[in-house]
């Protein structure tokens, strides 16, 4: 009974592992998704090394298996 779509997408934020429905969201989605309200919170997507890209509310990321992205209260 376990069905698991080859096309499944867990990515990671703030640590917590969180499956997406669709390859193509927006900042603010990737926050919903998380359940953090948009206003009060930026999302940033961590490359290796710790690099950081502020992901805009209305920007779109191809979200890709594994990607890592951490919060943090908007100033």
């Amino acid at each position: 009974m376990e069905e698991k779509a080859s096309s499944e997408l867990v990515i990671h934020i703030d640590g917590k592992n969180i499956q997406v429905p669709e390859k193509l969201l927006t900042g603010d989605q990737l926050l919903e998704i998380a359940g953090l309200p948009p206003k009060d919170y930026d999302v940033y997507l961590v490359y290796e090394g710790g690099k950081k890209h502020l992901v805009d509310s209305r920007e779109a990321i191809e979200v890709q298996r594994g990607m890592n992205f951490a919060v943090a209260h908007k100033p």
